[in-house]
């Protein structure tokens, strides 16, 4: 018998062959998406792999001071796949550094040739070191204006700095380095710590290691990640043949298949030596494998993949569930004459499973070749734009990191598990449905009188001359299945995609959030070259002076800045700039309230705030677009400020300990504890008078709207917005290095040569603290992780648009369907006189009550998944300000009901078919 029921099922299927296409084209595309998300995932986070080393490096984790032993056991480690060893020989004095009082030493590492290939070292001329008596050195040191070059000898004795607290108020704190010092107590202190100039709260202590240095120079190296701009030491690497040290670093790279974390090896790392050792984690490199050091950000990335698949597989149950829905009617008949002969229930549930895995199989690998296809195409088209962006960062990058198809076996039985679960979950409400049909109402084709629903038709339209609002309202309320199909296409259209874009927004936020680098950027597009100038050069009137005499040279706009420079009393600042910074710091292992008071109290007397001078005429605009008094901010004789109003505070950023127990972020929109009008204490240090205040009107607030279009702040520290008449006076009152920027327009090709070639680091002039660049260079400049964060932006949006297809065809295959089986409804309506006009009308008015209903459905969906959305991402990561999705849900609702109407006139449009014929019709 089972025989007997497939074949009519699958002659059904040949009868019905638009159906049975729109069915299999469902299914199709549903495998197609799967192999997107996983063959795409894996594709993705192997080429961000790629690019993520061009930041650090390709290695997951480095173990500091450790013994060769120990090194030796953690390399045959299961999970350890490649290793390189390096040894620390800590700074000695560079005799020809360029700048001797901000970078009079050299930090010298030992690389193994494995350290070399896994550190992504870039060299800009010359070899690289093939034995422990050769070295290569920072370019760094050149731009600085060093003579050194290949062939020379650099000589010396290693030290190791220290800083003792002279300060009697108490723990001296470095909260950007994790360095903590109480009074009279002396702390070592990393190779890249800033150059000692002498103050009152501490003095450097340099301690010979006993080791003396011998190096040939034999390249130079472009400046590595890990040479800090504002450290005192140029960073040079010799070669290692073999560790002699009793303290060496081990370079790891993990077997993703294996490993379960960094986190985990951290922790067997630390039981094998008995102590707590010192780790640096890759986070960028380990957040694409789901490995990272950082639980929080692992849960994101977990619950995103996760997110998204089962939203791939809600989308293509309810496709599939359409398709068989909408032939509902249909198929009773046939099963119910193959009842009549003796077929059993199970036998009728078995003719869905069978027609629903009969479209599986051939869809099985059609659908995973045109996924992959598709993932290469779309890698293809998108790799130039990536290739763009990674050019932008640094010339001597690779210009092509090549990007192909990255998959194993477990991904593609994972897609061929979740297909058939999928289809499976998609036959079974129809098949269950099917089977309690009893056999005579089958054979009579009339499932939907089972329910013995009776329906009360309301005249009153009729009598008002409406006769197609009548229609369109027993349409919508008569015909069950055919009407929920759309009404549930309609929902989970608008659901899908709006979930689906407010969830890859909030991803591209949290990405965009966790890569910025912070500080501020000026955006000004009416301007095309800046000269940045660092004031204490000497250069800066000179520099103004110059510009001003060339002719060529239109209106200049002035900016200075300082970091570092001045304070701000605790008193001016809110409750909830303490109790974000107190959060950040719980996060860090071993911190407790008792930790915490004890710190305020003692080091948060004050705290750095970053000023940026600009204009009388710009401090005007910026406060007419903010919340200030206006009397104020135009009042050019008087000291004033204008306030920004948010800051950040994160685990990245404020850093409080060895161990952080998870990522934390938090924005704080209300951070000056002043109102309008009221005085601003600053107070700086003065190397004659000691330290000084300075009293400033408060003008008012700024955030991030209202600088919108003339900055780009990125708030991990306090900003504020000074006049003119407040910059002098800083200047004049504290010790500063501010720095200026320039801009202005040059339409003389000559003279912006010139002025090109007088303002370079190349020219050996007094000029050369002063740099000229193009504005549009100056803004598009991007770290490694700001470009992952374009391509987590671009990939996100395609993964919305494929979203939108499948929904498309769900609402395609739903309308069509419903006008398929209409076509007796419309063939007698025709017959009867009823013009184009009038079913257009009807069409209108049904859609307005379905889309009603559907977008009123959708509403409570997305309102519980978007909320759900913005828990986790706030629960595991913190209080990001995230997209309104309430100006994309319009745009969705307002598609849906153009595309809809669009679907319904197409479907329903006139048949060339005689309307005998139509009224005949016994199939779809």
């Amino acid at each position: 018998m089972n025989n007997i029921v497939f074949r009519v099922t699958r002659k059904y299927m040949s009868l019905n062959r638009r159906r049975t296409a729109i069915a299999f084209m469902g299914i199709v595309l549903m495998v197609v998406m799967m192999t997107c998300v996983f063959v795409g995932k894996q594709t993705v986070m192997a080429y961000l792999d790629k690019v993520a080393s061009l930041d650090k490096g390709s290695w997951h984790l480095i173990a500091y001071d450790l013994t060769p032993e120990e090194a030796k056991s953690i390399m045959q480690m299961e999970d350890v796949k490649k290793t390189g060893i390096s040894e620390q020989l800590y700074n000695m004095e560079f005799q020809a550094t360029g700048d001797p009082d901000e970078r009079p030493f050299i930090d010298v590492k030992a690389y193994s040739a494995e350290c070399f290939e896994m550190n992504n070292i870039t060299l800009a001329e010359g070899r690289f070191p093939e034995n422990s008596r050769e070295l290569i050195i920072s370019k760094t040191a050149i731009e600085d204006g060093s003579s050194i070059k290949i062939g020379d000898r650099i000589t010396g004795d290693f030290f190791k700095r220290s800083i003792t607290n002279i300060n009697d108020k108490g723990t001296l704190e470095f909260p950007f380095m994790g360095i903590e010092v109480e009074h009279g107590k002396t702390a070592e202190v990393p190779v890249n710590f800033m150059s000692y100039i002498e103050n009152d709260d501490y003095v450097e202590n340099h301690t010979p290691t006993g080791v003396k240095g011998d190096f040939t120079v034999v390249g130079i190296m472009e400046r590595p990640t890990f040479e800090k701009i504002s450290g005192a030491s140029i960073s040079a690497l010799c070669g290692l043949e073999e560790a002699t040290g009793d303290n060496v670093n081990l370079m790891i790279y993990l077997d993703t298949e294996k490993a379960v974390g960094a986190y985990d090896l951290e922790s067997r790392i630390n039981s094998m030596t008995g102590r707590d050792n010192r780790f640096e984690t890759n986070e960028m490199l380990l957040a694409f494998s789901a490995m990272s050091g950082d639980s929080n950000i692992n849960t994101i990335v977990i619950f995103v993949e996760i997110f998204f698949t089962v939203f791939i597989m809600a989308a293509s149950v309810i496709l599939i569930y359409n398709v068989f829905n909408m032939s509902f009617a249909e198929r009773t008949k046939y099963l119910g004459m193959l009842s009549s002969v003796g077929a059993t229930r199970r036998q009728k549930r078995q003719s869905i499973y069978f027609e629903s895995f009969a479209l599986l199989l051939p869809a099985l690998p059609s659908g995973i070749l045109l996924g992959m296809g598709l993932v290469y195409g779309a890698s293809q088209v998108l790799k130039p734009r990536f290739d763009t962006m990674l050019s932008i960062i640094k010339s001597s990058l690779p210009k092509d990191i090549p990007l192909t198809l990255s998959f194993g076996v477990s991904e593609i039985l994972v897609i061929i598990v979740m297909c058939v679960v999928t289809v499976l979950v998609s036959a079974l409400i129809p098949a269950i449905k099917i089977g309690r049909i009893a056999p005579v109402e089958s054979a009579k084709g009339a499932a939907e009188t089972v329910s013995k629903k009776h329906y009360r038709t309301s005249v009153k339209a009729l009598e008002k001359g409406r006769p197609e609002l009548l229609l369109a309202v027993n349409s919508t309320s008569r015909s069950g299945h055919l009407t929920k199909s759309i009404i549930r296409s309609i929902a989970v259209f608008t659901t899908l995609i709006m979930v689906t874009l407010y969830g890859a927004q909030s991803l591209i936020k949290i990405v965009e959030t966790k890569t910025e680098e912070d500080g501020w950027m000026p955006d000004f597009d009416d301007y095309e070259y800046v000269i940045v100038d660092e004031h204490a050069k000497n250069s800066y009137s000179n520099v103004k002076e110059i510009l001003e005499k060339d002719e060529n040279v239109g209106e200049i706009k002035e900016i200075v800045t300082t970091s570092f420079d001045v304070t701000v009393p605790i008193n001016k600042l809110t409750d909830e700039v303490f109790d974000a910074r107190k959060a950040v710091y719980m996060q860090f292992d071993g911190n407790t309230e008792e930790d915490w008071e004890k710190n305020r109290e003692i080091f948060m007397d004050s705290m750095f705030v970053n000023t940026i001078e600009v204009d009388d005429e710009e401090f005007a605009l910026l406060a007419s677009k903010g919340n200030a008094d206006m009397d104020i901010a135009e009042d050019t004789s008087k000291p004033a400020v204008l306030l920004y109003n948010e800051s950040a505070f994160s685990t990245d950023f404020y850093i409080s300990g060895d161990n952080c127990s998870g990522y934390k972020y938090i924005l704080v929109d209300n951070v000056f504890n002043v109102k309008k009008g009221d005085e601003f204490i600053l107070n700086g240090m003065n190397s004659v008078k000691g330290e000084v205040e300075m009293k400033l009107a408060t003008a008012g607030f700024v955030d991030a709207d209202s600088v919108k279009g003339r900055f780009r702040i990125v708030p991990n520290g306090f900003y504020i917005f000074i006049n003119r008449a407040a910059g002098e006076l800083i200047y004049d009152s504290v010790d500063s290095i501010p720095y200026s920027c320039m801009f202005f327009n040059d339409d003389n090709e000559e003279s912006v040569k010139r002025l090109s070639q007088e303002f370079s680091r190349d020219n050996e002039s007094a000029m050369n603290s002063a740099v000229m660049a193009r504005v549009s260079e100056l803004n598009a400049a991007k770290s490694i992780k700001q470009v992952i964060s374009e391509i987590v932006k671009i990939l996100a949006y395609c993964f919305t648009a494929m979203i939108s297809l499948v929904c498309l065809l769900n609402l395609y295959n739903s309308i069509r369907g419903r006008a398929a089986e209409r076509t007796k409804e419309t063939a007698s309506l025709r017959s009867i006189g009823m013009t184009d006009k009038q079913f257009t009308k009807m069409h209108n008015i049904e859609n307005i009550i379905l889309l009603s209903k559907g977008l009123l459905i959708s509403a409570v969906l997305c309102t519980v998944l978007c909320l759900i959305l913005r828990y986790v991402m706030v629960r595991f990561f913190g209080n990001v300000r995230m997209t309104s999705p309430l100006l994309p849900a319009l745009g969705i609702s307002a598609a849906a009901a153009v595309i809809s109407s669009v679907m319904t006139g197409y479907c329903s449009r006139r048949s060339k078919v005689d309307i005998i014929s139509e009224i005949r019709r016994e199939t779809v």
